[in-house]
């Protein structure tokens, strides 16, 4: 079969900026699907009709889904205007979050505690995303993650505190 062993899962949080609907899909092989639609709907909540109109709906435009990518590229964009000239290239080869090294200036809960602090800007600390290693290590120890969900202006009034931030304490 083509679609033998193969399994795409497919989410309206990313492609549509609709993180608080909790709809998606899975598409691939017919066989695990159809044990997984079996055991999904004995222990998985179901989705409200409401929730499955809205989807329905966001899967039928894209229109929205091209403003959204124009609109991250423009961030993108200010984001490399920004910490570019501190911290080197921003911009993720894929995602729409940036990931951003912070180990100059300290450790992922340390920078996050201190740009809320002196700055405003609410980042979440790497080491928060990932798990502590047996050696006792933490590989997002030494990253922030930074969302680009707010309107341009915002981000770009977020994006130049931050860059000021790192520059004062460099």
């Amino acid at each position: 079969q083509v679609f033998d062993k193969i399994i795409v899962l497919n989410s309206l949080s990313k492609r549509s900026n609709l993180a608080g609907l909790r709809c998606g899909f899975a598409a691939g092989d017919p066989e695990f699907l159809g044990r997984w639609v079996k055991f999904r709907g004995l222990a998985a909540p179901q989705v409200p009709l409401p929730n499955q109109a809205v989807a329905a709906a966001a899967y039928g435009d894209e229109a929205h889904v091209i403003e959204n990518r124009r609109l991250y590229n423009e961030k993108f964009d200010a984001a490399e205007r920004h910490l570019a000239p501190l911290m080197g290239k921003v911009t993720p080869e894929a995602g729409f979050f940036l990931w951003l090294n912070i180990s100059r200036w300290g450790d992922s809960e340390s920078v996050t505690r201190d740009l809320w602090t002196d700055t405003g800007i609410k980042v979440l600390p790497g080491a928060y995303l990932a798990s502590d290693q047996s050696d006792g290590s933490n590989p997002g120890k030494s990253y922030i993650r930074v969302g680009l969900c707010a309107s341009l202006e915002t981000t770009e009034t977020a994006l130049g505190r931050l860059a000021s931030w790192l520059g004062d304490k460099a």
